[in-house]
């Protein structure tokens, strides 16, 4: 269990966190992921807690990363900006674990540090309130129409992953703020199985279920050096989207049919998709729901239960989708 406490903290914010971090101290989470060098080292030096430098904290250098060694950091997640080159180089050289973005939603600013939420909208970027400034349209006044100017791609690294793993990185980060669960199960099967490949040099790939979640055109922003280059979608602020999550397996138990919730109203007369923890995406055939009870119906309602009977063999924490 990782926890982030990756906001801009100032003195009272200290003192009022401090409950918090009596009662965190007690679940013993792996680590906890920060961006505030005075929190950081509260964190450490008061409550005994490991902890991970956030993105946020913008570390570029070897330097920067011994820094945060010093006050008890056992790994800096490095700023998106940093190349994996970079990223291994200042590994070795502050003898600290390091972790890099390989997948999601990429920010214009530096690594997260913006304030322009804060002077548009009074909502503090850096403190859990960001509006995604740099996502809206913005109109010159010698031009027409208004254009995209910070929109960013989403980063895409599936094809670097082998180089990645050669540089003897640490750690790999999939960002996943408010994302749905198809779009969790199905990026993380990916990169998994990637590297589950990689480790027993086989051949094969489950690329495609990264077109399953939602997502931005993708981009590979920094992965082969810290030029500024493809990072930015200026078309458009649209959502490729082949599939949407509508709903998963709860549990499954002996001698019953499945149990299902639906995150949304669907229908049996739907064309109606599984996937299964590890496996491929595949089409739910010849699927009957039916109540509790066990009487048939055509259609499950949002935020119910129902049992699924399906010709597709069906797992615990399978998730249902269908195509847009």
């Amino acid at each position: 269990m990782f926890v982030a406490l990756n906001s801009v903290a100032y003195d009272a914010d200290l003192e009022a966190i401090k409950p918090s971090l009596e009662s965190l101290s007690k679940m013993e989470p792996h680590a906890v992921i920060v961006s505030d060098i005075g929190l950081a080292r509260l964190i450490h030096q008061d409550f005994g807690l490991a902890i991970h430098s956030s993105t946020q904290a913008s570390i570029c250098n070897a330097q920067a990363a011994q820094v945060w060694k010093d006050i008890g950091a056992k790994r800096v997640v490095l700023a998106r900006e940093c190349s994996y080159k970079e990223a291994s180089f200042i590994g070795k050289k502050a003898g600290i674990e390091t972790e890099v973005f390989v997948h999601g939603a990429m920010c214009s600013s530096y690594s997260g540090r913006c304030i322009i939420s804060n002077v548009t909208s009074g909502r503090d970027s850096n403190r859990g309130g960001c509006v995604q400034s740099c996502r809206h349209l913005y109109q010159f006044n010698d031009q027409k129409d208004p254009i995209y100017i910070m929109n960013s791609k989403d980063l895409n690294a599936y094809a670097h992953l082998e180089k990645i793993i050669s540089l003897n990185i640490d750690a790999l980060k999939i960002e996943g703020r408010m994302k749905s669960p198809a779009y969790v199960a199905s990026v993380v099967s990916a990169y998994k199985e990637a590297l589950e490949r990689i480790a027993l040099k086989q051949v094969g790939t489950k690329e495609s279920h990264l077109n399953i979640a939602s997502h931005r055109p993708f981009g590979d922003a920094f992965s082969k050096s810290n030029e500024a280059s493809n990072t930015l979608s200026q078309t458009k602020n649209s959502y490729e989207q082949g599939f949407v999550y509508v709903g998963h397996i709860k549990e499954i138990k002996e001698h019953q049919y499945p149990r299902a919730f639906s995150n949304q109203s669907i229908h049996t007369n739907e064309d109606l998709w599984v996937l299964k923890p590890n496996q491929a995406l595949e089409r739910l055939e010849k699927p009957t729901f039916l109540t509790l009870d066990g009487m048939p119906i055509q259609h499950s309602k949002q935020n119910h239960l129902f049992d699924l009977k399906s010709a597709t063999k069906l797992e615990e924490h399978s998730i249902l989708l269908k195509k847009t």
